[in-house]
This record gives structure tokens, sequence and C-alpha cells, in this order.
């Protein structure tokens, strides 16, 4: 067994990231671009054949723009603008996706391997350590580090890995997640459920999915770039057994029968079959450790939220651990992550058991073209942080736009005509600024944007964009952020 650390807690790297997936991936990505050292290690010898998620929401595409990828992102996935409703194969309801101008302010199809493709080729900071092929076998805590035991799993080979923080991005199996003893509370359906992608030889929608009942039965249809579809749903535990060896004709079969929809099942590809469910952890902090993705929670397909509230975990951690490790921020932030996603998580599963319980109550009575309604855009509360496009879309700021969605720091956008109260924000940024290496940015609101906020407040935007309404008061942004006391003079 090798051993791979440091006498000094504050020469480790400051991450050991368990699992490569979207939610691992993204937290590689934004500890490379905050210039810390991170560990990264994943079971998998190779990426994974198997279809899996393929929506990425508005919000989500805004923070992967942080990191530079839209164009990466945007040739290689398509938009996606609306879902289709059949019962009995006769259209009952059409939902519009709302979609913007820019290319950051798109829902999009992409497939899952893709995506992660895009993030794994994105790290190349010399600060990376990436280690395929090496699963997690136990860790511990101690005041200031965790160790892990680590295993080559074609070799047998253990390893020991120290970091500052270990990350959990394991999935719904978490070991980490089970080493800790945290529960998993919620349901998991009986039934089973099948995805594959396939081209489809009946002329069928571009850039719109389609999901069709018929009595218990169900099929979804979802665009993917290169002229494929993703296509699932749900089958008996019979079926499984009598066809899961050699599947294809049976699938064509299946789709031709709940939809009318020809494939060509010499393209089908990535098969699988599982359970849905709906599932939080009871918390996703254990004093070092931190659980996000599906190894936090999982949710039923309705809504595409899986994979969207995996990468915002990521983004809503990372800037926490790189300023809690610096030493000027409260730990407490640490604590709030969990509280914060948690909170989160519980309002997606509401909305998501929901849109499952409307989808298995549609009739064949024609409705009217409606718009999607996702739980992000429902109306902000003041006592917490949410997502800044329940206030308002940043795209509707002139000048300031890019520079708000571009900055993986801190926004402060004021509506105040005081000098007075600028002048002490800006000192107040640039010492921020200097003391954590992250971007604090105000920008004073005019003109019409000013309409944006009350006057003489301002609005706190975090590198995960959520945000929070504040008065001009220093020691309110300061408390809202979790400074230490002497960052407030």
């Amino acid at each position: 067994m090798t051993s791979i650390s440091a006498c000094n807690p504050n020469e480790l790297p400051l991450a050991l990231i368990v699992g490569g997936g979207p939610a691992g991936l993204v937290m590689a990505n934004l500890l490379q671009l905050y210039q810390n050292k991170f560990c990264l290690i994943e079971q998998r010898t190779s990426p994974s054949d198997l279809s899996k998620a393929t929506g990425v929401h508005k919000s989500t595409l805004k923070l992967l723009d942080k990191l530079n990828l839209i164009d990466k992102i945007t040739e290689r996935s398509i938009e996606l603008n609306g879902n289709n409703l059949y019962v009995e194969r006769k259209l009952t309801q059409k939902i519009v996706f709302e979609q913007g101008r820019d290319l950051n302010d798109k829902n999009i199809s992409i497939d899952q391997s893709i995506l992660e493709e895009i993030l794994q080729n994105n790290l190349t900071s010399s600060n990376k350590d990436i280690r395929w092929g090496k699963k997690l076998v136990s860790f511990e805590q101690s005041e200031d580090s965790i160790t892990a035991t680590v295993q080559d799993v074609v070799t047998g080979v253990m390893d020991l890995i120290s970091a500052r923080f270990l990350v959990a991005a394991d999935g719904t199996k978490s070991t980490v997640r089970k080493e800790m003893g945290i529960l998993f509370e919620g349901v998991t359906t009986s039934e089973i459920s099948f995805t594959f992608d396939a081209k489809v030889i009946t002329p069928f929608y571009t850039n719109e999915m389609a999901m069709f009942t018929k009595g218990l039965d169900r099929l979804v249809v979802v665009p993917l770039p290169e002229d494929l579809y993703k296509i699932s749903g749900r089958v008996s535990d019979s079926w499984v057994q009598l066809h899961r060896s050699k599947p294809y004709q049976e699938l064509t079969a299946i789709v031709l029968e709940r939809s009318d929809i020809k494939i060509d099942p010499q393209t089908i590809r990535g098969v699988s079959f599982y359970h849905t469910a709906s599932r939080i952890a009871t918390c996703m902090k254990d004093r070092r450790v931190f659980l996000i993705g599906d190894a936090a929670h999982v949710f039923f397909p309705a809504g595409g939220y899986g994979l969207n509230v995996a990468i915002e975990d990521g983004f809503s951690l990372a800037w926490r651990l790189n300023l809690v490790q610096k030493k000027i921020f409260n730990s407490v932030i640490l604590d709030d992550f969990s509280r914060e996603r948690l909170e989160n998580a519980q309002k997606i599963q509401a909305d998501s058991n929901q849109k499952k319980a409307d989808s298995e109550k549609l009739t064949s009575s024609t409705k009217k073209p409606v718009k999607e309604m996702q739980i992000y855009n429902q109306a902000a509360s003041d006592s917490s942080f949410v997502r800044v496009d329940a206030f308002f879309s940043i795209n509707r700021l002139k000048e300031s736009s890019r520079l708000v969605q571009k900055n993986s720091g801190f926004s402060l956008l004021v509506n105040t005509t005081s000098e007075e109260n600028l002048t002490a924000l800006h000192q107040f940024s640039r010492q921020m600024q200097a003391d954590s290496g992250l971007t604090f940015r105000v920008i004073q609101l005019i003109n019409e944007e000013t309409s944006l906020i009350p006057d003489e407040t301002l609005c706190l935007i975090r590198p995960d964009n959520f945000a929070k309404i504040l008065p001009l008061s220093l020691d309110s942004v300061g408390k809202s952020l979790g400074c230490s006391n002497s960052l407030l003079g």
C-alpha cells in the first residue's frame, strides 16, 4: 500500500472527489478555476455507454457559462423547445419551454456522456490528479483532513489518499453515504423502467420531446443531436426476465405499439433497466465530508431535475470550500451548504412528484399550449438565498449582463445614488477580492435597470447564481456572506 499525504494539512489537495460523473467533474472544474489542488477518483475505467440524462435547463447553462463551455456545449447539443403529451395517440397538451436569445439562455438536450467528455477535457491544470479505475474502500476524518483507502479495480492494489475535504459524487449507491450511516429517505418504484438511444425511421419532432400514454403504459421520446432519440418507458418484471439478454426487437415493438414510431433496431445503444426513485439524504455534510448529486438526492424523471441539481450542488459547494480553507470566511457557510441544498432538494422533490402525478392523470381532452413552470421560477423568499432568476433575469441587465454572467465570484448589483455608499462598497469588495482571490464586482444599476430591485438596496449574487436582496450596509453583506468579523472593520 502506498500513501499520498503531507505533514502540513495546508499542502494537501483541497478535496478528494469521489465520482467522475457530471457532479464530480463540475466540482473538479470549479476547484481548477479557483486554482486549488484536487484529486478525483472514478471506479469506471472508461466512459459509460449507457443512455442517461439529456436535459440541461437554462439556469444550469448559465452556470456552465462561468466555465467558458457554452460554445463547446452548443456545438454538441440541440435546443429543446417543448413537450407534446399524447393520450391514446392523440395530442392532448403541448408544453412550451421558453427560450432566450443568448446561447446561455436555452433549454437544451445533450447526451450526458458528451457533457462529461467536455467537462473532462476542460481539466488542464497542473493541480489536477485524476485516477480512473479507482474505487473508494473506506475513509477516516481528523480535525483538519480526511484519509481515504482506495483500490485499483484491476490490480487490487490499495492506496491511501489524504485531502482537506472529501466530496462524494458517487451516485445513488454512494459508498460514502453508507459509510457515514446517512439515511436515504423516500420511495423507489416497484415497476421497472427502460431507457436506450436509437434512430427513428418515422418523421418525428427534432427539437421537442413527447410523452405517450396508453392505459398504464408510457413512453417518453427525447431528441438528441445526430438524429438520435432517447427513449424510455416501463415494462413488467416478467418482460425483463424474458428479454433482458436480447431486447432490441422487443423494444422496437413496444415503441411502435405505444406511439406508432418506428425505430431502427440496428441503431439501439445504451440499453439499461432500473427502478425510478425519489429519495433525499437526511444530511449532506458530516464534518469534512460532503454529498453532492445523486449521492445526496434522486428525483423522478418528471421535470428533468436530476442532472441540473447535481451541477448546482457543485457550484454551491466549491466556492465555500475555497473561501473557508483561506480562513477568512466562517466555517458556518459549510453548514449552510447542507441546509440550503436540502431545502432546495425538498422543493425540487415536491415539484417532481407533482409533475409525475399530473402526467398520470392526463385525459384525452385537448388543451391550449402552456408554458413549462419549473420550481426555479417560483416566487423568492426574503429570508434566504434563492436563484437569481426568481428575482429577475440577468439577461435584462444592459451593459453589465455579461460581466455578471461570466463572473465566477460575487456580483453586487447596487441601486443607489449615494456616492458614499458606493465608495464603501468598492473598498469592501477590493479587500474581499484581495483576501479571497475571488472576484467581487460592484455594479451600479442605471436607467431602467433600477426597477429590478428596490431603491437603496443591493442584490448580492453568489458564484452559484443564488441571490439575496439586502439593505445597503456592509454589515448585512458581510453577515450574508459569512465573513469573519475582521473583514467588516
